[in-house]
């Protein structure tokens, strides 16, 4: 593989973040909602502090780059990568988008500890005001199915 190859394939992992963020902070909801699959609570914590998590990630990344190469190389670097992706994403963009989603998900906190919010409002909340909207196409993949189905094979799903 190229190293310019290489870097378009992170400019087009960057430039999918800000999707591949909500779709994690989604299925930890759907996970939620299923009866009986490990600890419900757990997996809306996980969807809420999926954008903080990642955030400090990207930072711990930057900063260790950016020891390595200097100062602001690792924006550069990142910036470098989603232009020749194609992307019309920058880290400053992608960041803004994370930061959005958290400071939309960190009252969830508060509202869990010191309002006295269930973690079906929390879901419910997250369902209605955490969505793909226009940033990703319909995919058969994201629908649920219904409890009702039962495959080809005769079994439950």
């Amino acid at each position: 593989m190229s190293r310019a190859h290489s870097k378009i394939e992170i400019g087009q992992g960057l430039d999918k973040m800000e999707i591949n963020v909500i779709q994690d902070i989604l299925r930890y909801v759907l996970e939620y909602r299923v009866p009986g699959r490990g600890d419900p609570e757990e997996e809306l914590k996980m969807a809420v502090d999926t954008p903080t998590r990642v955030k400090f990630c990207v930072q711990k990344w930057i900063t260790r780059y950016d020891a390595k190469h200097g100062a602001g190389s690792a924006t550069t670097f990142m910036n470098e990568c989603l232009t020749l992706a194609g992307s019309s994403e920058t880290a400053a963009t992608i960041n803004a988008a994370l930061t959005a989603l958290e400071t939309s998900l960190l009252p969830m906190v508060d509202n869990v500890n010191n309002q006295g919010w269930t973690w079906d409002q929390v879901a419910d909340w997250i369902e209605a005001n955490i969505t793909l909207g226009n940033l990703e196409n319909f995919s058969y993949k994201k629908l649920v199915v219904p409890s009702s189905y039962t495959t080809v094979w005769g079994d439950p799903w």
